[in-house]
């Protein structure tokens, strides 16, 4: 028997062969063109949902930043209060207002009048500054002194 292989040339290969020759291409483009529409579709979801997180993150630190501040008005003049360095280093936009708080049926003799502790943080322009506030009602000294007995 003869053993010598015989190569056969292409117009002799099966014909399921032939007609896959131009397929490859076809492929990659209809997947370049899925890749793409998945990519359009993700890319503004996954921007959304980070910057929901840093407006969450931004919240929970003011609010911490504004429980602190209120602690230290036990200790020291609301008016001396000041955003810590460790919060001002993180967002040196932000700024401090106190305010104090008109309170209708209140008698007009008190001594400490509840304040309104404000952070304002800055936005782009066209958007509104985004303001955390805590309203607190410092203690008088008698207060704390009967407290302590």
């Amino acid at each position: 028997m003869n053993s010598i292989n015989h190569k056969l040339n292409p117009t002799q290969q099966n014909p399921a062969a032939r007609s896959r020759r131009g397929s490859l291409m076809v492929e990659m483009v209809v997947c370049t063109i899925l890749l793409s529409v998945v990519s359009a579709v993700l890319v503004p979801g996954i921007f959304a949902v980070h910057q929901q997180r840093k407006a969450t993150r931004y919240e929970t630190f003011a609010l911490l930043e504004l429980n602190n501040l209120a602690a230290m008005t036990n200790q020291q003049e609301p008016t001396t209060l000041k955003l810590s360095s460790w919060f001002t280093d993180r967002y040196s936009e932000a700024k401090l207002k106190i305010d104090e708080v008109t309170v209708p049926d209140a008698e007009p003799s008190a001594k400490h009048p509840p304040i309104r502790l404000t952070i304002i943080k800055a936005t782009p322009e066209g958007l509104p500054d985004v303001e955390h506030s805590l309203t607190i009602w410092p203690a008088t000294p008698n207060d704390t002194a009967e407290a302590a007995e």
